[in-house]
């Protein structure tokens, strides 16, 4: 692994080496055509295209223009003709500046270019594409890394289930806690149920025990006056009890009554979502003319058309039905009257 990261290194610091001299080289090569030296400059330029060092399309443009002007400053027409044709192949927009380059100079130019404006139509739009793929290129890197970076930075995002339930009105008004359970608020309703039940409970074994203590002329002994008398005490406790309890329970149930209420809750998972039923293809029971089909072949039973695929199905209405449901409190275990719709 060390000799790889060696020879890696190596061969990044050769290749930025030899870009730094191809640099030098240009650059050498156009203070050398400022300087009016125009053989050499040429010979610089020259060496540099035919070695085919220069990557940089810049690069080439400068190299190509050094060379094209040298030859027209040296009288080579032809010479500088043939450069400038090849600096118009990598980039058939380039233009010479007047305020850099003599006027003639700029007429040559722009003659090459003028004769060859056919030839240079498609290479302008082949560099339009060309560009046009690099942007979107560079667009699609670029939403990469954007998006690679925010799933790295940002935690994993839980899938989120937002729940609507409806309330029904008239469910505020049924005992043993009902709208409270509908609220969702099940310790309250579990008061309520509990309190409820508790009087019911006790009106009904008072009354129960009380007529159980009469006797055949529907009278009481003597010695179970006392005790009716607190039978009767702990019946109509009971029985206010139970109205108190009814009566707060709806007080409160419409205190807090919603229509609707909204419950999000995040799936340890995606919900996975079956593939769709196909219908197999139909078997082809068509029978080639002239086949005689056997006596002890069945039709399949004839079944009763269903509802058409235009036809709505309505479902039947779902009825209010109470249900009683075990409820469990930090008091104790309780009895709640639920609703199903």
């Amino acid at each position: 692994m060390t000799l790889l990261r060696w020879l890696c290194v190596t061969f990044v610091l050769a290749f930025a080496s030899a870009a730094h001299a191809e640099s030098d080289l240009l650059k050498n090569a156009r203070n050398t055509f400022e300087y009016g030296n125009y053989d050499e400059s040429l010979r610089i330029a020259e060496t540099l295209l035919a070695s085919h060092q220069l990557s940089a399309e810049r690069d080439l443009v400068e190299a190509y223009r050094i060379a094209g002007l040298s030859d027209f400053y040296l009288n080579r027409p032809e010479a500088a003709r043939r450069h400038f044709v090849a600096l118009l192949s990598v980039d058939p927009d380039y233009g010479m500046d007047p305020f850099l380059v003599p006027p003639p100079a700029v007429a040559f130019f722009d003659g090459v270019k003028r004769d060859n404006e056919s030839l240079l139509t498609p290479i302008r739009e082949r560099r339009k594409a060309l560009a046009e793929q690099e942007r979107l290129a560079d667009e699609a890197r670029r939403k990469l890394i954007e998006e690679n970076l925010m799933r790295q930075l940002e935690p994993e995002r839980p899938v989120l289930v937002q729940t609507v339930e409806v309330h029904t009105f008239a469910t505020n008004f049924v005992p043993f806690g009902a709208g409270q359970f509908q609220e969702n608020r099940p310790v309250m309703g579990s008061i309520f149920a509990g309190t409820q039940v508790i009087g019911l409970a006790t009106a009904i074994g008072s009354f129960a025990k009380i007529e159980s203590l009469r006797d055949e002329h529907g009278y009481y002994a003597q010695a179970d006056i006392g005790t009716v008398n607190n039978l009767v005490t702990a019946k109509w406790m009971g029985v206010g009890l139970l109205s108190a309890s009814v009566i707060l329970g709806i007080a409160d149930s419409l205190w807090h009554y919603e229509p609707t209420s909204t419950r999000i809750e995040a799936l340890p998972q995606p919900p996975h979502r079956p593939a769709p039923k196909t219908n197999p293809a139909p078997a082809n029971n068509a029978q080639p003319p002239g086949t005689v089909v056997p006596a002890t072949s069945h039709e399949p039973p004839a079944t009763e058309p269903g509802p058409s695929p235009s036809t709505p199905v309505v479902p039947h209405a779902n009825l209010l039905r109470p249900t009683l449901v075990p409820v469990a409190t930090d008091r104790g275990l309780g009895i709640g009257l639920g609703f199903r719709f």
